[in-house]
């Protein structure tokens, strides 16, 4: 009896501690859903609890790079068991505003060593961090993001590979498709360079056109003043 009270007060002092800490706390199933959520997630996110529990954890995520595409790839390793330390993700609250969190993640185990759930750590960067400075370098992670995109990307399709010493290299694929691509690009290049310079021609062209409009003008309005100016001339000494 002794034991079993004591489990359970340490139960309530987990819960409590889980209820009453100043980051939000989900539990993730593999599904992607929620199963839990304690009180701060329930102010952070601006959700009732019922709404929030069940609900996809996507469906939290900003529709950008640093947002829900990059929230899939973190999941996509927490599956595979790897725990998930200070990722900075773009959230959506219910309102539909937008908040910089830090994640981490720490997938629990069954005993034949799946994956079952995960226990995921939100801190919202712009309330414990300096907001300015935060703010201000938002642009460079959100290129930051973008680059690490592409990269992956590059990676999946087999284009790189990763070398530890040497970074990233090309593959065969990938040489042949950047040569294929610098070929085809070249070749527009050439026909847009071809193509002014026959805009240019024309336009020489046409302005020696209206040049010499213009002097053949000239010459006819100087040669009627001319003819104008003699016929006065003519009339007045008569």
């Amino acid at each position: 009896n002794l034991l079993f009270r004591n489990l359970k007060q340490s139960e309530g002092q987990y819960r409590d501690l889980y209820e009453e800490a100043p980051n939000a706390y989900l539990s993730i199933g593999v599904d992607g859903h929620i199963r839990r959520a304690n009180r701060y997630a329930v102010e952070l996110f601006g959700y009732p609890l019922d709404e929030l529990v069940g609900r996809l954890v996507f469906d939290l995520y900003a529709d950008t790079l640093a947002g829900e595409r990059k929230a899939r790839q973190v999941f996509e390793q927490f599956l595979t068991g790897q725990e998930i330390h200070g990722e900075e993700l773009e959230m959506l609250r219910a309102d539909g505003s937008q908040v910089w969190v830090s994640l981490s993640m720490r997938p629990i185990l069954d005993s034949e060593g799946r994956v079952v759930f995960g226990r995921s750590q939100i801190v919202d960067i712009e309330k414990n961090k300096d907001s300015g400075k935060q703010l201000a370098n938002r642009p460079m992670d959100v290129i930051s993001e973008y680059i690490g995109y592409l990269r992956d990307s590059l990676a999946r399709r087999g284009y790189i590979t990763v070398n530890r010493t040497k970074g990233y290299q090309l593959t065969s694929m990938g040489r042949r498709t950047l040569m294929e691509f610098l070929k085809e690009n070249e070749a527009r290049a050439k026909d847009t360079i071809s193509k002014l310079n026959q805009v240019r021609v024309k336009y020489g062209q046409e302005m020696d056109r209206l040049r010499k409009e213009q002097l053949r003008s000239s010459r006819e309005t100087k040669r009627s003043l001319l003819t104008l100016f003699a016929k006065k001339q003519h009339m007045g000494r008569n």
